[in-house]
């Protein structure tokens, strides 16, 4: 039997795809320094903030995906952990380095960007990225799956509650620090650095992913009305826009990145709105999205 699709997860991966795009034709369209934000208008430095803060919440939207459906799988024995290997890791693992080989092939024809065979030999062995915007996105989710059967097991034995106190070390160091640091130290020369690393745990992309197994798996925002989520959303993105034009107004270059927490935030109050969303009724606007969502992977591999 084939399995159901669930609408809610699909339109979740649209929405992902279509910000991703969203946000490379940002950043086409524009400069993201800082010369070229205080040369534009009043009306292009609002669009490009506005469409350019929404569009960061696509890869957290895919990387939360990843985690409600990846660690709820059972790894329990050898032989599903084998399973996913095979069939999830070594799957997209190959899939990588035929894009590697195309966007090679691609660049020595149509130097777009500077590139060369020596390069591109590289990039099989991931020793250099390929230099066009897209791929920094696939090395990073590879080394995430390696460690998914761990985190798998390790987010389905424990509570939540602990989990979640597991996590706060690594949100403080990774996101909240790089907030206050990013001003401290342009206002005062002052920095707060830690010496934890958490680059065991995926870092930052590693929270997106447990993050979203907890909110969509373990339900932990089901509380929280679709009013409060539309509000703390609003809000969260509002600060986000006011945070980037504050650091501009002290003239550091700054580049919104996932490791701002406003970003964290925004995605998380998204998803829990998106997957709360039933489109069943609507058997056209259904097909579009599963149709978009099924695509999703090709169409991020050609939104370079």
């Amino acid at each position: 039997m084939m399995k159901q699709r669930v609408i809610c997860l699909d339109l979740i991966r649209t929405v992902a795809i279509l910000l991703v795009i969203l946000c490379h034709s940002v950043e086409a369209v524009y400069r993201m320094g800082l010369n070229e934000w205080n040369s534009l208008s009043y009306y292009s430095q609002f669009f490009r903030l506005v469409a350019f803060t929404i569009s960061r919440l696509g890869v957290p939207m895919f990387l939360f995906l990843s985690g409600s459906l990846l660690l709820n799988r059972n790894f329990d024995d050898e032989k599903n952990i084998r399973k996913f290997y095979l069939n999830n890791f070594l799957k997209l693992f190959i899939c990588v380095e035929i894009w590697n080989i195309l966007y090679t092939i691609f660049l020595l024809i149509f130097p777009v960007r500077s590139w060369s065979i020596t390069q591109g030999i590289e990039s099989i062995f991931f020793l250099r990225q390929v230099n066009l915007p897209n791929m920094w996105y696939m090395p990073m989710i590879l080394s995430l799956y390696i460690f998914v059967p761990i985190i798998g097991v390790v987010v389905k034995k424990f509570d939540t509650k602990y989990v979640l106190m597991l996590m706060v070390p690594s949100i403080i160091v990774l996101f909240i620090l790089p907030f206050i640091n990013k001003i401290t130290y342009n206002l005062y020369d002052f920095n707060v650095a830690s010496i934890l690393s958490f680059s065991f745990s995926g870092g930052i992309y590693g929270i997106y992913l447990i993050l979203g197994y907890i909110i969509y798996q373990k339900k932990i925002l089901k509380k929280i009305s679709n009013f409060m989520l539309l509000v703390c959303l609003s809000f969260s993105l509002l600060f986000t826009c006011l945070y980037q034009i504050f650091v501009f107004k002290l003239n550091i270059n700054y580049n919104l990145w996932y490791d701002f927490f406003g970003i964290l935030l925004s995605a998380m109050f998204l998803f829990e709105l998106l997957t709360r969303l039933n489109f069943s009724n609507k058997l056209y606007l259904k097909k579009f999205i599963n149709s978009t969502s099924k695509m999703a992977l090709g169409i991020f591999l050609f939104t370079c």
